[in-house]
């Protein structure tokens, strides 16, 4: 068994048992919900205060003392659930705009495949400004995406070794076959890899 297969059966077990929490949890709180919550509104207050309420003078003042206990519990029982709900929208939030954000480099890596010059400078842009939108989530992909096209695109002069494998051999060069200044794509990833490497 290979490393890479241990991993994947390990990420595989941890989003399992992750999977049964999630699902031990909302058991719980619907149990909780469901029974706890009606017993807490029908004996808590008895059981809460029981001393203090008169069983026989509900009439008088201790009604006001059991309607007063069970407003705080059904007020508490609602800012639980809008922390719930708020955590919820905190999650979806993160997860729509990590979408948004892969759907984004998807189209700026398109753009770099693109046969127009300022199409590919477009899409060198696009990248600099998602690294700069999502630094955490992209900045080492990008980084390697512009490593890569600026090798794909920069000129190069290459000689093959006995392994039979291509080299580049700067003695070779000469100055006459070099462009005097870089492509304006080549510029541009140059320029956006510098930032890219040292996000602000």
């Amino acid at each position: 068994m290979t490393a890479l297969e241990r991993r994947r059966i390990g990420a595989r077990r941890v989003g399992r048992a992750r999977l049964w929490g999630v699902w031990a949890a909302i058991a719980a709180g619907a149990a909780l919900l469901l029974v706890g919550l009606p017993w807490l509104l029908w004996k808590g207050p008895y059981v809460i205060d029981g001393r203090s309420i008169d069983k026989r003078e509900l009439g008088k003042g201790s009604a006001v003392l059991v309607t007063g206990l069970r407003t705080a519990v059904v007020a508490l029982t609602a800012a639980f659930g809008a922390g719930v709900a708020l955590l919820y929208t905190a999650r979806t939030y993160r997860l729509t705009r990590r979408g948004q954000i892969t759907d984004r480099f998807t189209r700026a890596l398109e753009r770099l495949g693109s046969s127009e010059i300022y199409v590919r400078v477009g899409g060198i842009l696009a990248l600099e400004q998602i690294v700069q939108d999502a630094p955490e989530q992209v900045a080492t992909d990008a980084a390697r995406v512009l490593g890569d096209f600026i090798r794909d695109r920069a000129p190069k002069a290459h000689v093959a070794t006995a392994a039979g494998d291509s080299v580049p051999d700067l003695s070779s060069l000469d100055d006459s076959e070099l462009p005097y200044e870089a492509a304006a794509d080549v510029q541009a990833a140059l320029t956006a890899l510098t930032r890219v490497a040292h996000p602000c």
